[in-house]
C-alpha cells in the first residue's frame, strides 16, 4: 500500500511498528510493512484509516499466531 493511506499512518505512528514500537527502517523494503485491522474484517471491521495500523511482517505473523491460537481455545 503505497498511497496518501500509508504516509498518513506512518505519521501518526511516529514511524513506528503499532505492535512493538520500534521505528521503522527508513531503507527498509516496504513489503516488510504490513498493514493490521485492529479489528478484522471477518469480524466487521473496515479498511477506515482509524481501524489500520502499520506493522513490521514479523509481528504482524507472531500477533495473528497468538490471536489465532486464543481463538481456537475459546
Amino acid at each position: 500500500m503505497r498511497s496518501r493511506k500509508r504516509a498518513m499512518l506512518l505519521r501518526q505512528q511516529d514511524y513506528r511498528c503499532a505492535l512493538c514500537g520500534v521505528m521503522f527502517d527508513p531503507d527498509e523494503v516496504i513489503t516488510f510493512v504490513e498493514v493490521h485491522h485492529d479489528t478484522p474484517r471477518h469480524c466487521g471491521g473496515t479498511d477506515r484509516i482509524s481501524n489500520l495500523k502499520l506493522v513490521h511482517r514479523w509481528c504482524h505473523k507472531a500477533h495473528n499466531a497468538r490471536t489465532m491460537g486464543q481463538a481456537a481455545e475459546a
